[in-house]
């Protein structure tokens, strides 16, 4: 049995080319075997170097995809499914629902991984009508959080289940709560320094909490540079892997305030719970779903009190941050890795396969 994935792999490492990464390092199991067609090197406009759309060249850019994917289903026999990873922009929509129509004249089954938070970017009207279209071709839709789980029931009659994203082993430090200390002194966050990211309600709370250290690990936006820092902020820039797996399970609570608009699952966010960090996060994309109630606090977005507040309750709560330790490590491994999520993957093509 065969699947035919059509994905963006590295360079650049975007959620997407950083995901197909791992999968196809590893492959899937019961007996599936991948075939791939790289979004990022067919002829025409690389998405990332280039991010403005030229008509011509992506007229260009999309017709050699479809190409590619008809050279495939006509010579190997073997692929049996057609899975196809969006972000379900207005033009992903278009050029996918023609991805299903090609896959559905070759008699494949069609399934669409919607990579984000699907109502907070389809978000009108016309993008719906858009979206409702694309459904009508699809055999089953992969989704990354419940929110989006509940928009695809609602305005779609295709089948919808959730699979998280999986992290391998040794991109994660396992701890547990023999680490907690007495109260919080040391706060991480690990992503793109940004506001979309939250890193700006971060520096707003830094202000009221000068006993506390905020470490924040990635490459720092300009409005984030311009911004007034207070001494008990760190930047550390883009780091190697390595120096963040030293850097997460040093801290006390890992923090993911997202309100991205792309945002649909943080695997930032995995590796704060691996290492057994309690965890607060924004009700966005998949962050509520993670940590539940018991991994640590959620939080409205854009609110630098309610951080606060739920910063200096961490610290008073030993017990809860001894708790939530432990919750969040024993998640991590039944939940989210690779070899219980790549297998849910391969269940869910052939629950397909038999409708």
């Amino acid at each position: 049995m065969k699947v035919l994935l059509i994905s963006h792999y590295p360079p650049p490492a975007g959620g997407i080319a950083s995901w197909t990464k791992r999968l196809l390092s590893i492959g899937l199991p019961n007996g599936w075997n991948v075939a791939h067609i790289n979004l990022n090197t067919i002829n025409g406009r690389d998405p990332f170097k280039n991010p403005k759309r030229n008509f011509k060249d992506e007229y260009v850019r999309t017709k050699n995809i479809w190409k590619k994917e008809i050279q495939f289903l006509k010579e190997d026999k073997e692929i049996s499914v057609v899975h196809t990873c969006i972000p379900c922009t207005p033009f992903g929509i278009l050029r996918e629902t023609v991805t299903g129509c090609i896959a559905k004249l070759y008699k494949k089954r069609f399934i669409l991984h919607c990579r984000c938070t699907v109502p907070n970017v389809v978000n009108s009207f016309y993008k719906v009508m858009l979206f409702k279209m694309l459904a009508h071709f699809c055999d089953g839709i992969m989704v990354l959080n419940q929110k989006s789980v509940d928009f695809c029931k609602k305005n779609t009659s295709s089948y919808v289940e959730l699979i998280p994203n999986f992290v391998t082993e040794d991109e994660l430090t396992f701890a547990g709560n023999d680490k907690i200390s007495t109260c919080v002194k040391n706060v991480v966050y690990v992503g793109g320094v940004t506001p979309e990211k939250g890193c700006d309600t971060i520096l707003e709370a830094a202000k009221k909490l000068p006993d506390m250290t905020f470490h924040l690990v990635g490459i720092v936006s300009k409005e984030i540079a311009d911004m007034e820092r207070t001494p008990n902020v760190i930047f550390y820039g883009n780091c190697e892997k390595e120096k963040v797996k030293e850097i997460i399970p040093n801290g006390d609570v890992f923090l993911f305030l997202s309100r991205y608009w792309g945002e649909g699952f943080s695997n930032a966010l995995v590796e704060g719970m691996a290492a057994g960090l309690p965890c607060i996060v924004t009700d966005w994309a998949a962050n509520a779903d993670m940590i539940e109630d018991k991994g640590g606090k959620v939080i409205p977005k854009q609110n630098v009190d309610a951080l606060v507040e739920a910063l200096v309750e961490l610290s008073k709560n030993v017990d809860f941050r001894k708790k939530a330790s432990v919750w969040n490590v024993e998640k991590v491994k039944k939940t989210y890795v690779a070899d219980v999520v790549l297998k849910q993957y391969t269940e869910f093509y052939e629950k397909i396969l038999r409708t």
